[in-house]
């Protein structure tokens, strides 16, 4: 695990534009994202992602040779998302939002994993997405 940097320009004025450090998710157009492994412990299977998630740690507002307006954001983020041996270059960088109220909304919405777990007494415990926790008689296929 390494802690990497990486600068971005824009012309998009991001909400946590002066709250540093701040949480951000990166959206990628490269391949350069490590596989994600899935959380099942049997299986090792995995998915591709599209982002990585970053911290905001320095921003400025820039003016441009056409005198626009321009962001300039300095973010920091685990190289363990990417593929051994990739760099994440401002190229490689589609667009950026921070982790805000509307992010955590989704978090809240969507939840996290659900699963089953095998009780070995001839039950079976369903967790929901939320933490919720259902026990019937079955068995795990």
């Amino acid at each position: 695990m390494a802690i990497q940097t990486v600068k971005y320009l824009t012309s998009c004025l991001l909400p946590c534009y002066a709250s540093f450090p701040a949480e951000v998710v990166l959206c990628i157009t490269s391949s350069k994202i490590a596989p994600t492994l899935c959380p099942d412990d049997v299986a090792e299977e995995t998915y591709a992602r599209r982002t990585i998630e970053a911290t905001l740690t320095l921003s400025s507002k820039e003016k441009s040779s056409c005198n626009q307006c321009l962001y300039s954001y300095t973010f920091t983020y685990d190289d363990e998302q990417l593929l051994d041996g990739e760099v994440l270059y401002a190229a490689d960088i589609s667009g950026v939002f921070c982790k805000d109220c509307f992010t955590k909304w989704v978090e809240d919405l969507v939840g996290n994993e659900p699963f089953f777990t095998d009780n070995g007494d001839g039950t079976l415990t369903y967790t929901s997405p939320h933490g919720c926790t259902f026990t019937f008689n079955g068995t795990v296929p």
